[in-house]
């Protein structure tokens, strides 16, 4: 097979699935590192399960604090979980735009490569 064939195999088949296959693989670690599913199923968990426990016997008083106790535990860990969940979806952009430019680059580099060459030649003999 001529040099030139095995080259645009490698470059444009095995390199180009390798990178694809890197995109997908940070693209499943973001799922992983921020556990964007347990976030989304103990959205309206409360934070690091903090809850206060009713004392025995009716008390208004105590009743109210530990309602408005629980309540604000539910608050913090939503709004915790909904930072997470943000910070993983800028994330996964990231990654995407990052990951397809670098594709682009990739695909376009040969090209660059001669384009580049030729203007240089170009520049040398225009200046000689």
């Amino acid at each position: 097979m001529n040099l030139g064939l095995k080259y645009l195999s490698w470059h444009y088949i095995q390199k180009t699935k390798q990178i694809i296959s890197i995109i997908g693989n940070f693209l499943a670690s973001g799922v992983y590192y921020f556990s964007a599913k347990d976030l989304i199923f103990s959205l309206f968990a409360p934070w690091k399960k903090e809850t206060m426990q009713f004392e025995r016997g009716f008390d208004l008083e105590n009743f109210i604090n530990v309602v408005m106790g629980n309540l604000i535990a539910i608050a913090i860990g939503f709004l915790m979980r909904v930072f997470l969940l943000i910070m993983f979806v800028i994330f996964e952009i990231l990654v995407l735009v990052i990951g397809l430019s670098a594709l682009l680059i990739w695909i376009a580099l040969p090209f660059l490569i001669i384009i580049g060459i030729i203007y240089g030649f170009k520049l040398i003999f225009n200046y000689v």
